[in-house]
């Protein structure tokens, strides 16, 4: 229990700064890819509060719904194809977050599926794990340290998962 309460506070503990800058990294990137996609492809906008709760949100069970999906590895030691793979190993998590965000705004409901919203969630979640690779070691050693403790936390939620095959 207490393992669940860690992962719930660690993306918004002040007291752990490199994990929260981290966390704010990814959600950043993701929700700039995400409105970036929805603009080239000319789909339903979402606004950037509803996208960072959607992706703020999956961070806590991101370890969780990525175990069953296989080990995730660190940027740093992989292609920028395997860094897509790792990243669409993220893409239950953010579903899951949308459909907590959506009760939230609507009450409980039967999801409806979109095959768009899907596509597009997917895709940003995708894409978002090489771009973090290419841009991270760019902007200094600070951020890239920053993302690696988030990116570290997740493998660490998803080791201790019981969701593992």
């Amino acid at each position: 229990m207490t393992a669940v309460l860690e992962n719930l506070i660690l993306p918004v503990d002040l007291r752990k700064m490199d994990a929260v800058a981290g966390f704010a990294e990814k959600v950043f990137v993701e929700v700039a890819v995400s409105k970036v996609l929805r603009k080239i492809l000319r789909m339903g906008d979402k606004g950037i509060l509803h996208l960072t709760a959607v992706h703020y949100i999956s961070q806590p069970v991101m370890g969780g719904f990525i175990a069953p999906l296989g080990k995730v590895n660190p940027t740093k030691n992989v292609t920028y194809q395997q860094a897509l793979i790792d990243g669409a190993k993220g893409v239950p998590a953010v579903w899951f977050a949308q459909y907590v965000v959506n009760t939230s705004l609507r009450g409980l409901h039967v999801p409806g599926i979109s095959m768009k919203e899907a596509f597009i969630t997917a895709a940003a979640k995708a894409l978002s794990r090489p771009l973090m690779k290419f841009i991270t070691p760019k902007l200094g050693a600070t951020i890239d340290r920053q993302y690696q403790v988030s990116d570290f936390i997740v493998q660490r939620q998803s080791d201790r998962s019981k969701l593992k095959m």
